[in-house]
């Protein structure tokens, strides 16, 4: 889970898989923060 301010988002960990760019996209916009 990453929160920020009053805002909790839920980002998967599927062990040694790596996210896709849609979905890290997706995380960015969500929160503001720069994942990439």
């Amino acid at each position: 889970m990453l929160k920020k301010d009053s805002i909790t988002i839920p980002v998967p960990v599927h062990g040694s898989q790596d996210l896709g760019i849609g979905l890290l996209k997706k995380i960015e916009t969500q929160t503001g923060v720069k994942l990439t």
